[in-house]
């Protein structure tokens, strides 16, 4: 399954995603850094994990990423708005 999470540079989206990967989804991690900044992470070459600089409150690049995803799971960009995605 390609999942799309948000707040991949964070603590608890750092196991969500090496879980994901290891039982085969193929993920795309989506963040701004404006928390915990950029460091290195274990799967970061992984073959089935991918990687966007953007913000999750962007609904451009969510709809964009929406085309390609089959799941989103939401770790940043929490403002208690809800997007569609068309």
């Amino acid at each position: 399954m390609k999942i799309l999470v948000t707040g991949a540079a964070g603590f608890i989206c750092g196991y969500l995603i090496q879980e994901l990967l290891d039982n085969g989804h193929e993920v795309v991690g989506l963040d701004n850094f404006s928390k915990y900044g950029r460091s290195e992470k274990s799967y970061d070459k992984h073959p089935g994990y991918h990687f966007a600089e953007g913000d999750a409150k962007d609904v451009d690049l969510l709809k964009r990423a929406a085309r390609w995803l089959r799941s989103l799971c939401r770790g940043s960009g929490h403002d208690r708005r809800n997007f569609l995605f068309s």
